[in-house]
């Protein structure tokens, strides 16, 4: 817009120029006079004008150039869109080799200072299997959350109707847990393997 706008003033100054025959120059006095000027003059004394640059009717609002002074057309795109942020689902693993093909789901829930100990958890819980099932309880999931405490904790974390062993939501609620429902404390019984 500040182009347009100087585009606009030199066109008005060029105007101004042509209609008196003449240019302006400043005086010991910092003002500025006419000055008549000859026809060979005006090519020397006219002001060079930017280019304007058309603001594109697209979502983004205008363009970018690919060089100075040229200009944008109608469509061209400033910058393209930032990618949308992809859902923690795309973040699952299609082949589980072992619990650090979780990562990039830990990631998205937990702090970057807890991503390893999380990470360790899952190994020692469930050796990286969502489908992981404890033979002698009801622990289930990446995280072997007890069925008995899972409507509640997901409910809570807002992960209310989720199978326990739906990955994105074992981990999620794991990370309600860590963060607003008592820390750690609720993977004691396997403190000594993680």
């Amino acid at each position: 817009m500040r182009a347009f706008a100087s585009y606009l003033i030199g066109l008005f100054t060029l105007v101004a120029l042509i209609g008196t025959g003449g240019a302006w120059h400043t005086s010991s006095r910092s003002h500025l006079q006419p000055v008549a000027l000859g026809e060979s003059d005006a090519a020397v004394f006219a002001p060079s004008l930017p280019v304007p640059v058309a603001e594109a009717p697209d979502l983004l609002g205008g363009c970018d150039p690919p060089n100075a002074g040229s200009v944008c057309l109608p469509g061209q795109l400033r910058t393209p869109p930032p990618p949308a942020p992809p859902s923690p689902y795309d973040l699952v693993p299609v082949n589980v080799e072992s619990s650090e093909d979780w990562r990039p789901l830990v990631s998205w829930f937990f702090a970057p200072e807890d991503i390893d100990r999380a990470i360790r958890i899952i190994r020692c819980e469930s050796r990286g299997r969502a489908a992981a099932k404890n033979p002698r309880s009801t622990a289930s999931g990446l995280f072997q959350h007890l069925a008995s405490a899972w409507p509640k904790r997901s409910a809570k974390a807002g992960w209310a109707g989720s199978d326990v062993f739906d990955p994105v939501a074992n981990v999620a609620v794991a990370a309600w847990l860590v963060y607003d429902g008592g820390g750690w404390s609720h993977w004691n019984a396997s403190s000594s393997c993680w």
